[in-house]
Protein backbone atom coordinates (compact mmCIF):
# COMPACT_ATOMS: atom_id res chain seq x y z
CA UNK A 1 0.00 0.00 0.00
CA UNK A 2 1.15 3.45 -1.13
CA UNK A 3 0.29 5.58 1.77
CA UNK A 4 0.02 9.36 0.86
CA UNK A 5 0.18 11.68 4.14
CA UNK A 6 0.33 15.14 2.42
CA UNK A 7 -1.09 16.38 -0.51
CA UNK A 8 -1.28 13.96 -3.50
CA UNK A 9 0.02 15.13 -7.01
CA UNK A 10 -0.09 12.84 -9.99
CA UNK A 11 -0.14 14.85 -13.05
CA UNK A 12 0.89 13.95 -17.21
CA UNK A 13 -0.05 15.90 -19.69
CA UNK A 14 -2.36 16.05 -23.38
CA UNK A 15 -0.99 13.39 -25.20
CA UNK A 16 1.22 12.01 -22.53
CA UNK A 17 -1.17 10.18 -19.37
CA UNK A 18 0.85 9.59 -16.59
CA UNK A 19 0.62 5.38 -16.59
CA UNK A 20 -0.50 3.97 -12.75
CA UNK A 21 0.39 0.14 -13.09
CA UNK A 22 0.34 -3.44 -11.16
CA UNK A 23 3.46 -4.73 -11.23
CA UNK A 24 1.29 -7.81 -11.87
CA UNK A 25 -1.38 -7.32 -14.55
CA UNK A 26 -4.92 -7.74 -13.25
CA UNK A 27 -3.69 -7.57 -9.26
CA UNK A 28 -4.74 -4.46 -7.72
CA UNK A 29 -1.76 -2.47 -6.31
CA UNK A 30 -3.26 0.09 -3.13
CA UNK A 31 -3.35 3.65 -2.56
CA UNK A 32 -4.17 5.38 0.49
CA UNK A 33 -4.25 9.13 0.03
CA UNK A 34 -5.03 10.86 3.08
CA UNK A 35 -4.74 15.09 1.99
CA UNK A 36 -5.46 16.65 -1.12
CA UNK A 37 -5.42 15.20 -4.18
CA UNK A 38 -4.35 17.18 -7.34
CA UNK A 39 -4.37 14.93 -10.79
CA UNK A 40 -4.31 15.37 -14.71
CA UNK A 41 -3.78 13.57 -17.74
CA UNK A 42 -3.52 9.57 -15.99
CA UNK A 43 -4.03 6.56 -17.27
CA UNK A 44 -4.97 4.10 -14.30
CA UNK A 45 -5.80 0.12 -13.87
CA UNK A 46 -5.85 -2.03 -11.25
CA UNK A 47 -5.43 0.46 -8.31
CA UNK A 48 -7.38 0.04 -5.01
CA UNK A 49 -8.03 3.35 -3.54
CA UNK A 50 -8.54 2.30 0.56
CA UNK A 51 -8.87 5.36 1.70
CA UNK A 52 -12.79 6.71 2.75
CA UNK A 53 -13.22 9.34 0.12
CA UNK A 54 -13.10 8.66 -3.75
CA UNK A 55 -10.21 10.23 -5.76
CA UNK A 56 -12.43 12.09 -8.39
CA UNK A 57 -10.49 11.93 -12.01
CA UNK A 58 -13.50 12.80 -14.01
CA UNK A 59 -12.88 16.32 -15.70
CA UNK A 60 -9.52 15.40 -15.63
CA UNK A 61 -8.69 14.32 -18.58
CA UNK A 62 -7.46 10.83 -17.61
CA UNK A 63 -8.60 7.51 -18.57
CA UNK A 64 -9.98 4.48 -16.68
CA UNK A 65 -8.09 1.26 -17.89
CA UNK A 66 -9.93 -0.91 -15.93
CA UNK A 67 -9.83 -3.06 -12.83
CA UNK A 68 -10.44 0.47 -10.59
CA UNK A 69 -12.04 0.45 -7.39
CA UNK A 70 -12.94 3.66 -5.44
CA UNK A 71 -11.72 5.87 -8.43
CA UNK A 72 -14.77 8.22 -10.34
CA UNK A 73 -13.59 8.82 -13.47
CA UNK A 74 -17.31 10.16 -14.80
CA UNK A 75 -18.68 12.71 -13.27
CA UNK A 76 -21.91 11.67 -11.05
CA UNK A 77 -25.58 12.71 -12.66
CA UNK A 78 -28.46 13.67 -10.90
CA UNK A 79 -31.14 11.18 -10.23
CA UNK A 80 -34.05 10.94 -12.08
CA UNK A 81 -37.15 12.86 -10.78
CA UNK A 82 -39.27 10.20 -8.68
CA UNK A 83 -42.19 8.35 -10.07
CA UNK A 84 -45.18 6.32 -8.75
CA UNK A 85 -45.62 8.59 -5.65
CA UNK A 86 -47.48 6.78 -3.18
CA UNK A 87 -48.88 7.84 0.30
CA UNK A 88 -50.08 4.88 2.56
CA UNK A 89 -50.91 4.79 6.92
CA UNK A 90 -47.39 4.57 8.55
CA UNK A 91 -47.92 0.63 9.19
CA UNK A 92 -48.00 0.32 5.51
CA UNK A 93 -51.53 -1.53 5.89
CA UNK A 94 -53.11 0.27 3.67
CA UNK A 95 -52.91 3.24 0.85
CA UNK A 96 -54.47 6.53 1.80
CA UNK A 97 -56.32 7.61 -1.26
CA UNK A 98 -55.85 11.02 -2.60
CA UNK A 99 -57.90 13.75 -0.02
CA UNK A 100 -58.20 10.82 2.22
CA UNK A 101 -58.37 11.16 5.75
CA UNK A 102 -56.74 8.52 8.73
CA UNK A 103 -56.67 8.68 12.37
CA UNK A 104 -53.03 7.91 12.60
CA UNK A 105 -50.33 10.56 13.04
CA UNK A 106 -47.82 8.61 11.00
CA UNK A 107 -47.65 8.41 6.71
CA UNK A 108 -45.71 6.46 4.81
CA UNK A 109 -44.66 7.77 1.41
CA UNK A 110 -43.18 5.65 -1.55
CA UNK A 111 -41.35 6.23 -4.86
CA UNK A 112 -39.73 4.85 -7.89
CA UNK A 113 -36.19 6.19 -7.33
CA UNK A 114 -33.81 5.57 -9.84
CA UNK A 115 -30.26 7.11 -11.40
CA UNK A 116 -28.94 7.40 -14.94
CA UNK A 117 -24.79 6.27 -12.80
CA UNK A 118 -26.49 2.76 -12.48
CA UNK A 119 -24.17 1.81 -9.56
CA UNK A 120 -25.05 4.84 -7.40
CA UNK A 121 -27.41 4.17 -4.17
CA UNK A 122 -29.91 6.42 -3.45
CA UNK A 123 -32.90 7.48 -1.35
CA UNK A 124 -36.28 9.24 -1.57
CA UNK A 125 -37.07 12.93 0.62
CA UNK A 126 -39.75 13.97 1.10
CA UNK A 127 -41.18 18.09 1.69
CA UNK A 128 -44.41 17.56 3.73
CA UNK A 129 -46.38 20.63 4.62
CA UNK A 130 -50.00 21.61 6.05
CA UNK A 131 -52.10 22.85 2.62
CA UNK A 132 -51.83 26.33 4.29
CA UNK A 133 -48.50 26.72 3.67
CA UNK A 134 -46.38 26.47 0.29
CA UNK A 135 -43.57 24.38 -0.51
CA UNK A 136 -39.94 26.18 0.19
CA UNK A 137 -38.04 23.16 -2.29
CA UNK A 138 -36.71 21.94 1.32
CA UNK A 139 -37.16 18.05 2.42
CA UNK A 140 -38.22 17.57 5.86
CA UNK A 141 -36.37 14.29 5.81
CA UNK A 142 -34.96 12.10 3.53
CA UNK A 143 -35.04 7.70 3.66
CA UNK A 144 -32.10 5.34 3.68
CA UNK A 145 -29.34 5.11 0.76
CA UNK A 146 -30.25 2.18 -1.15
CA UNK A 147 -30.53 0.22 -4.40
CA UNK A 148 -32.73 2.12 -6.98
CA UNK A 149 -36.34 1.07 -7.28
CA UNK A 150 -39.06 1.56 -4.89
CA UNK A 151 -37.75 4.15 -1.63
CA UNK A 152 -39.77 4.89 1.05
CA UNK A 153 -39.92 6.73 4.49
CA UNK A 154 -42.52 7.06 7.53
CA UNK A 155 -42.89 10.32 8.59
CA UNK A 156 -44.75 10.08 12.66
CA UNK A 157 -45.67 12.52 14.60
CA UNK A 158 -47.58 14.59 12.10
CA UNK A 159 -50.27 17.11 13.96
CA UNK A 160 -54.04 17.11 12.73
CA UNK A 161 -55.01 18.62 9.69
CA UNK A 162 -54.72 18.82 5.78
CA UNK A 163 -51.26 18.39 4.15
CA UNK A 164 -49.89 18.12 0.71
CA UNK A 165 -46.30 16.25 -0.36
CA UNK A 166 -43.56 16.05 -3.09
CA UNK A 167 -40.79 14.17 -3.35
CA UNK A 168 -37.22 14.36 -5.04
CA UNK A 169 -34.32 11.70 -5.08
CA UNK A 170 -31.19 11.65 -3.85
CA UNK A 171 -27.79 9.75 -4.62
CA UNK A 172 -24.77 8.50 -2.85
CA UNK A 173 -22.68 11.80 -3.90
CA UNK A 174 -25.18 14.13 -2.69
CA UNK A 175 -26.67 15.23 -5.91
CA UNK A 176 -30.59 15.32 -6.13
CA UNK A 177 -33.29 15.26 -8.84
CA UNK A 178 -36.17 17.69 -9.15
CA UNK A 179 -39.25 17.97 -7.16
CA UNK A 180 -42.39 16.22 -8.34
CA UNK A 181 -45.58 16.74 -6.19
CA UNK A 182 -47.96 14.52 -5.51
CA UNK A 183 -50.05 12.74 -7.38
CA UNK A 184 -47.80 12.29 -10.59
CA UNK A 185 -47.85 12.28 -13.10
CA UNK A 186 -50.60 15.65 -12.98
CA UNK A 187 -51.22 16.84 -9.53
CA UNK A 188 -53.79 18.40 -8.34
CA UNK A 189 -54.26 21.88 -7.06
CA UNK A 190 -51.48 22.07 -4.10
CA UNK A 191 -54.56 24.25 -2.06
CA UNK A 192 -56.26 21.00 -2.21
CA UNK A 193 -53.96 18.62 -0.27
CA UNK A 194 -53.16 14.98 -0.64
CA UNK A 195 -53.80 13.51 2.77
CA UNK A 196 -55.61 14.19 6.13
CA UNK A 197 -55.00 13.32 9.76
CA UNK A 198 -57.95 13.18 12.10
CA UNK A 199 -57.81 11.69 15.50
CA UNK A 200 -60.21 13.52 17.58
CA UNK A 201 -63.57 11.60 17.29
CA UNK A 202 -66.62 13.34 16.29
CA UNK A 203 -68.64 16.22 18.82
CA UNK A 204 -71.53 14.69 20.71
CA UNK A 205 -72.21 17.89 22.83
CA UNK A 206 -74.78 18.80 21.01
CA UNK A 207 -76.20 15.42 19.89
CA UNK A 208 -80.05 14.47 20.47
CA UNK A 209 -81.15 11.15 19.53
CA UNK A 210 -85.07 10.58 19.55
CA UNK A 211 -87.59 7.34 19.25
CA UNK A 212 -89.58 7.94 16.81
CA UNK A 213 -89.66 9.51 13.35
CA UNK A 214 -89.98 13.35 15.14
CA UNK A 215 -89.91 14.30 18.68
CA UNK A 216 -88.97 11.45 20.93
CA UNK A 217 -91.69 8.71 22.18
CA UNK A 218 -92.01 7.02 25.38
CA UNK A 219 -94.06 4.15 23.91
CA UNK A 220 -95.70 3.43 20.41
CA UNK A 221 -98.78 1.27 19.83
CA UNK A 222 -97.38 0.17 16.09
CA UNK A 223 -96.24 -3.63 16.64
CA UNK A 224 -94.27 -4.28 13.47
CA UNK A 225 -91.53 -1.52 12.98
CA UNK A 226 -89.31 0.98 15.19
CA UNK A 227 -87.90 4.19 14.27
CA UNK A 228 -85.17 6.73 15.32
CA UNK A 229 -83.53 10.25 14.10
CA UNK A 230 -80.70 11.81 15.44
CA UNK A 231 -79.05 14.94 15.15
CA UNK A 232 -76.56 17.42 16.37
CA UNK A 233 -73.19 15.03 15.62
CA UNK A 234 -70.24 17.44 14.25
CA UNK A 235 -66.42 16.92 13.21
CA UNK A 236 -64.49 19.22 12.36
CA UNK A 237 -61.82 18.33 10.60
CA UNK A 238 -62.87 15.01 8.57
CA UNK A 239 -66.69 15.49 9.23
CA UNK A 240 -69.24 13.03 9.39
CA UNK A 241 -68.82 9.67 7.28
CA UNK A 242 -71.45 7.23 8.47
CA UNK A 243 -72.89 6.35 11.97
CA UNK A 244 -73.60 2.98 13.53
CA UNK A 245 -76.65 2.33 15.45
CA UNK A 246 -76.75 -0.27 18.58
CA UNK A 247 -80.88 -1.29 19.40
CA UNK A 248 -81.46 -2.72 22.97
CA UNK A 249 -84.24 -4.64 24.18
CA UNK A 250 -85.01 -4.79 27.75
CA UNK A 251 -88.02 -7.57 28.66
CA UNK A 252 -87.98 -8.63 32.20
CA UNK A 253 -84.46 -9.79 33.62
CA UNK A 254 -83.68 -10.48 29.74
CA UNK A 255 -81.70 -8.38 27.23
CA UNK A 256 -80.54 -8.61 23.93
CA UNK A 257 -79.74 -6.55 21.01
CA UNK A 258 -80.73 -6.50 16.92
CA UNK A 259 -78.31 -7.58 14.52
CA UNK A 260 -79.77 -5.94 11.27
CA UNK A 261 -77.63 -8.62 9.28
CA UNK A 262 -79.00 -11.80 10.41
CA UNK A 263 -82.83 -9.81 10.75
CA UNK A 264 -82.51 -11.75 14.47
CA UNK A 265 -81.92 -10.92 18.46
CA UNK A 266 -78.46 -11.55 19.54
CA UNK A 267 -76.24 -11.42 22.21
CA UNK A 268 -75.20 -7.73 23.14
CA UNK A 269 -73.20 -4.98 22.27
CA UNK A 270 -74.20 -5.33 18.29
CA UNK A 271 -74.01 -2.61 16.27
CA UNK A 272 -75.40 -1.81 12.95
CA UNK A 273 -73.70 0.18 10.57
CA UNK A 274 -75.54 3.18 8.74
CA UNK A 275 -74.13 4.83 5.54
CA UNK A 276 -74.99 8.29 4.55
CA UNK A 277 -78.21 8.73 2.28
CA UNK A 278 -80.89 10.90 1.23
CA UNK A 279 -82.46 10.26 4.37
CA UNK A 280 -79.13 10.19 6.23
CA UNK A 281 -76.64 13.03 6.30
CA UNK A 282 -73.72 13.83 8.34
CA UNK A 283 -76.15 16.95 10.06
CA UNK A 284 -79.26 14.61 10.55
CA UNK A 285 -80.76 10.92 10.11
CA UNK A 286 -83.44 8.81 10.33
CA UNK A 287 -83.94 4.91 10.27
CA UNK A 288 -86.81 2.69 11.04
CA UNK A 289 -86.76 -1.07 11.33
CA UNK A 290 -89.45 -3.15 9.63
CA UNK A 291 -88.86 -6.78 9.53
CA UNK A 292 -91.57 -9.47 10.78
CA UNK A 293 -88.50 -10.74 13.27
CA UNK A 294 -88.72 -7.48 15.38
CA UNK A 295 -91.36 -9.41 17.56
CA UNK A 296 -91.97 -6.92 19.27
CA UNK A 297 -93.47 -7.08 22.31
CA UNK A 298 -96.00 -5.19 24.95
CA UNK A 299 -94.35 -4.32 28.06
CA UNK A 300 -90.74 -4.27 26.72
CA UNK A 301 -88.36 -1.28 26.26
CA UNK A 302 -86.47 -0.81 23.31
CA UNK A 303 -83.12 1.58 23.65
CA UNK A 304 -81.16 3.23 20.39
CA UNK A 305 -77.92 4.26 20.94
CA UNK A 306 -76.12 5.84 18.42
CA UNK A 307 -72.43 6.56 17.49
CA UNK A 308 -71.19 8.72 14.65
CA UNK A 309 -67.79 7.93 12.86
CA UNK A 310 -65.28 10.50 10.58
Amino acid sequence: TQTILNSMTLQGSSGNLLLLRSTSLGTQWKIDPQGSRNIAYLDVQDSWNINATPIYAAGTGSVDSGNNTNWIFVANQNPYTPSSLTQKRGDNSSVISLGGWINTTSVTFEANVSDPDTSDTVALCVEVKPTSNSFTNTENACGQLGNQGIRSLTMSGLSEGFYHWQARAIDNSGAYSGWQSYPDPTPNPETDGDFGIDTTSPVVTSAVVNDGTGSDIDWQTDMTSLSANWSGFSDNLSGIASYTYKLERKWGSQTDCWDNSSSSWTACPKENPVSLSASCTPSSCQITINNPNLGLVTGATYIFYVSAID
